[in-house]
C-alpha cells in the first residue's frame, strides 16, 4: 500500500471500531472504493492484536543501511513499511521491509518479522521469494528480500484474465505451497495481497509472518498438484488431521485468484 491508502485506511479502521462488530464490515466495504484499502481495513479489525499508529512519512529514503542505499518506498501497511535499495557491494537491487519504530518494541511484532525471515529463507523455490538476509539493531529490524518487479495479485482482483493464464497462476501458487509443505512450512496467510505477479507472468509467494513449522510425522506423503487439481478440486471441510489441513490450505487457493 502507498502512504496515501494506510492513512485512508487508518481513518476508516479508526472509524469502524466505533461501530458494533456486526455492522463493521458493511461500513468499511462502503466507505472506500478501493479493494486493497478495504482488505486492509478489515485484516486490521480481525487481528488479536490493535495495529500500532500508522508510519510517519518516510524518512528512509536516501539513506543507509548496512551496504544498502535506500532508493524509494514501494508501499507501507500496519507493521511497516517496504523499500526498494540497491546493495553496493553485489551491484543488485532488493527490498527491505523495515518494522514500524513503533513496533519494535512488541515482542509478537518482532517475533513474526522473525518468523517469516526464517520460514522464507528455508525454502528454495523459484514461486516464493528469496530471502537474503535480516539487519537488526536497538532501532531497526528489516529483512532484506528480492526485489519483484511486478504487482500484488490484489490489484488484478476483477481483471478478466485468459483461462490459460489463470490457470498457469493458479498452478504457479500450488506449487510454491506445495513446496514450502514439503518442508514442513504452512503459509497460513494466502491472500492476494501476499502474491506477487511479475511483468512476465511469473508468480511470487511472500509474507510468511504467521507461517506454522509442522513435524515431519504429520507431512503427508504427496502434496504435488497437477494442473487438473488446481481447476477441479473443491477443498473439504471436515477439519481432521494436520495434514488434510495442509491439503485444504493448499488446494484452497484457486479462491485467491
Amino acid at each position: 500500500m502507498t502512504q496515501q491508502q494506510w492513512q485512508a485506511a487508518w481513518k476508516i479502521y479508526q472509524a469502524a471500531q466505533e461501530l458494533p462488530d456486526s455492522e463493521r464490515r458493511a461500513f468499511v466495504e462502503s466507505a472506500s472504493p478501493d479493494p486493497e484499502i478495504v482488505q486492509e481495513v478489515l485484516a486490521m479489525l480481525e487481528a488479536p492484536e490493535p495495529p500500532p499508529d500508522p508510519p510517519a512519512p518516510s524518512t528512509w529514503v536516501g539513506k543507509e543501511i548496512g551496504r544498502y542505499v535506500v532508493t524509494a518506498q514501494l508501499g507501507c501497511g500496519g507493521m511497516g513499511e517496504v523499500y526498494s535499495a540497491r546493495d553496493t557491494e553485489l551491484g543488485r537491487d532488493v527490498a527491505l521491509k523495515f518494522l514500524a519504530p513503533e513496533a519494535i518494541g512488541s515482542r509478537s511484532a518482532v517475533e513474526r518479522v522473525i518468523r517469516e525471515a526464517k520460514a522464507a529463507s528455508a525454502l528454495n523455490h523459484p514461486n516464493i521469494v528469496t530471502v537474503h538476509e535480516v539487519i537488526r539493531s536497538e532501532s531497526t529490524l528489516a529483512i532484506v528480500m528480492e526485489l519483484v518487479d511486478g504487482t500484488a495479485l490484489r490489484k488484478l482482483c476483477g481483471t478478466p484474465l485468459p483461462l490459460d493464464q489463470l490457470l498457469h497462476s493458479g498452478q504457479q501458487i500450488a506449487q510454491a505451497l506445495a513446496a514450502a509443505h514439503g518442508l514442513g512450512v504452512v503459509h497460513r496467510d494466502v491472500k492476494p495481497e501476499n502474491i506477487m505477479v511479475r511483468r512476465d507472468g511469473y508468480i511470487k509467494v511472500l509474507d510468511f509472518g504467521l507461517a506454522r513449522q509442522v513435524a515431519a510425522a504429520e507431512r503427508s506423503s504427496d502434496l504435488r498438484p497437477s494442473r487438473r487439481d488446481v481447476a477441479v478440486y473443491v477443498a473439504r471441510t471436515d477439519p481432521g488431521g494436520t495434514a488434510h489441513r495442509r491439503q485444504r490450505h493448499l488446494f484452497a487457493r484457486p479462491g485467491a485468484l
